[in-house]
């Protein structure tokens, strides 16, 4: 909180959101330290998924416009 200039209150407000929303979760036996939740690695994941889905999108219309005529 220091080191970024916001209050404590407010980082802790921020994290109990986070923690809600399955973002953030707490590092077993070290209650001080989090780490990412299930939620944001699933988000992660869904993201990765579709991108993969663009790129083969993308490769089949460039394979498709970059031929060569016979």
């Amino acid at each position: 909180a220091d080191a970024m200039n916001i209050s404590r209150s407010k980082v802790t407000r921020d994290l109990q959101s986070l923690i809600s929303a399955g973002m953030v979760e707490p590092m077993p036996n070290e209650p001080t330290r989090w780490r990412l939740g299930p939620k944001f690695v699933q988000i992660g994941l869904a993201h990765m998924e579709g991108m993969a889905r663009v790129e083969s999108r993308v490769s089949e219309v460039k394979n498709r416009y970059t031929r060569l005529p016979s």
